[in-house]
């Protein structure tokens, strides 16, 4: 992954994503969990459809199988890990539709993930933003009061893939 290559869903890839996308939405709807357990008071499909784009992505350029399970799952509690095991650890992808958002976890959301990789899209559009890992991230200087109480790092701060690795010691 590059920072500020802007990767595209061409229109097979945005079918397979909105299918899927759909059917979770459907899911959680039809279980009574739409928008619950999350910072959205109330699921929006499109913004099923926009993260899991930023997964499909993400597991595309790694030449990884993306994650297709339809089931419930709740950052809340604690069933909702990772979307990706790339080079031995877990990565959660994270999906912005605002330019400008920095990295954003809400507190209740730590997690031991290993990684995060995070996207701003301009959806069939995804621009890579960059990498962190949990243990930058998940640091009390990087709380702030955004919707809900959040770590936050900004863009600038975020990893390259060169970063990451060194980091990872790979």
């Amino acid at each position: 992954m590059i920072v500020g290559k802007v990767y595209s869903l061409d229109e097979y890839e945005q079918a397979i994503v909105k299918l899927s996308a759909e059917q979770r939405h459907n899911n959680k709807i039809k279980t009574g969990w739409d928008g619950s357990k999350t910072v959205n008071p109330k699921s929006e499909l499109d913004l099923n459809i926009t993260g899991f784009g930023g997964e499909f992505i993400f597991a595309r350029e790694n030449n990884l199988y993306p994650d297709f399970k339809i089931h419930n799952i709740s950052k809340v509690l604690k069933t909702d890990n990772y979307d990706a095991n790339w080079l031995g650890h877990s990565v959660d992808v994270k999906v912005n539709r605002k330019k400008h958002h920095p990295l954003m976890i809400p507190e209740y959301a730590n997690t031991d993930c290993k990684i995060f990789a995070l996207f701003t899209s301009n959806y069939p559009n995804y621009t890579f933003e960059g990498f962190s890992l949990n243990n930058i991230i998940f640091q009390d200087c990087n709380k702030r009061m955004t919707k809900v109480k959040s770590y936050v790092i900004e863009k600038s701060n975020l990893l390259t893939k060169k970063e990451l690795l060194f980091l990872l010691n790979i």
